[in-house]
């Protein structure tokens, strides 16, 4: 059973983000929790409440839900949850991800350029967790199999313990080449970059994430596959040295 968490502010491109974890999930019992935010209710009683919630959700987002779960239902190996959270913590979320056992998580664009705080704060807590996140711009149509792996300059993280973790848990991925990651931030070798994703047949990139203390900011970080417009798939750093 494979476990797929995605966030969702329920745009066009949740579909796709459902598209991309059957794929992955390759003919096994998969599980995907669609899992929507929004900012706590204020509310004096219980009817203020009911009402609140009751209006939180617009005709447009209930036919996408509806869409995505017609969807999940062609496929026999494929389950599908709706969860409403309201008001998130990072502890919170933690325990979420343990509740549902959660294998990946998979972010679209619309959740990563979304203007509103709380999402931006979302995206900061998740990248805090262990749990792999695949960043999306489009449905991945075919299983991811090709990689070019973004080494961070000072890591631990050699091809060696890269390559055991993805044969444990994504065995079907290889990794083609090795840039350090400090060199795509530059023009040039950003251009170089993009010439290999092009000439080699690079189905997505792979980057490390590093432990680091909780300090939210106003808005969450540029990830490199809005740029390049490719899959990229971001490790704990901490998980690969276990």
């Amino acid at each position: 059973m494979k476990n797929y968490l995605i966030p969702t502010q329920l745009h066009y491109d949740t579909l796709s983000a459902i598209k991309t974890a059957i794929v992955h999930g390759q003919n096994q019992e998969i599980k995907i929790v669609l899992l929507w935010v929004s900012e706590e209710i204020n509310a004096i009683s219980a009817a203020h409440f009911l009402r609140e919630f009751n209006s939180q959700i617009t005709s447009k987002e209930q036919k996408i839900v509806d869409t995505c779960l017609e969807y999940a239902e062609r496929f026999p190996n494929c389950s599908i949850e709706f969860k409403r959270q309201f008001g998130l913590s990072s502890s919170l979320l933690k325990k979420l991800l343990h509740q549902f056992e959660t294998d990946l998580i998979v972010l679209t664009s619309s959740m990563v350029n979304s203007k509103k705080r709380f999402h931006s704060t979302l995206i900061q807590y998740l990248e805090k967790q262990k749990t792999p996140i695949l960043h999306l711009n489009n449905a991945v149509d075919n299983p991811l199999t090709n990689a070019v792996f973004l080494q961070n300059k000072e890591s631990e993280i050699n091809l060696k313990k890269l390559e055991n973790y993805l044969n444990t848990h994504f065995p079907f991925q290889k990794i083609s080449q090795i840039i350090e990651k400090e060199s795509h931030q530059n023009k040039d070798t950003g251009s170089e970059l993009a010439n290999i994703l092009s000439t080699n047949a690079i189905d997505f990139v792979i980057e490390t994430r590093k432990k680091e203390r909780l300090k939210l900011k106003k808005a969450s970080k540029t990830n490199i596959n809005q740029h390049l417009n490719i899959p990229v798939l971001s490790l704990y750093e901490e998980m690969l040295l276990q």
